[in-house]
């Protein structure tokens, strides 16, 4: 499973089955590994996938040569890599921990001020989510920080802008859309 992180195919979680399926994007292939009882987040790194496993408590990484199961603690749910880190939320411990990207080692955890759910990274910055909470964590500082959100008295709309990152996945139109009874 390791090498070149896959570029041409994606992933598909079904919790209630334990299993995870890589769609490759011409749909011609399609493969089901299982993971674990209730997985909920995926990530692609250099040596395999890493899914956060909920009902085992755990992240495990899909290899070449078998699986690289490791406890992180309760109801682990958000995910993120970096070339040599994983980060996972871990929202029963109300914390966020850092593992090695190779080992799967504990490197460091971050305590959160709520449940975190999920995760973002730019550049040094990792974003925590937690419920209707979001958290900074800057890297090299380790330190973790409230980020204020708006709410209906402080929100400005002219300081708001639409930026579009990725083109957008659409159906077909219902007009093209045939069925039959």
């Amino acid at each position: 499973m390791g090498g070149a992180v896959p570029r041409d195919s994606m992933w598909v979680l079904h919790p209630d089955l334990g299993s995870a399926s890589r769609i490759d994007r011409a749909f011609e292939r399609i493969t089901t590994y299982d993971v674990g009882v209730a997985p909920a987040a995926v990530v692609d790194t250099q040596l395999g996938p890493v899914f956060t496993v909920r009902g085992e408590r755990s992240v495990v990484r899909l290899e070449a040569e078998g699986e690289t199961h490791v406890q992180v603690g309760a109801e682990p749910v958000g995910l993120v890599a970096t070339p040599d880190f994983l980060f996972v939320a871990v929202s029963g411990e109300r914390q966020v921990v850092m593992l090695d990207g190779q080992s799967l080692g504990l490197v460091r955890s971050f305590e959160i001020d709520a449940s975190p759910e999920w995760l973002t990274l730019v550049d040094d910055t990792l974003f925590i989510t937690a419920r209707d909470r979001l958290f900074r964590l800057d890297l090299p500082s380790e330190e973790v920080t409230e980020v204020p959100l708006p709410t209906l008295e402080t929100f400005d709309p002219t300081l708001t802008r639409v930026v579009p990152s990725h083109p957008r996945v659409t159906a077909p139109p219902r007009s093209s859309v045939t069925a039959s009874c």
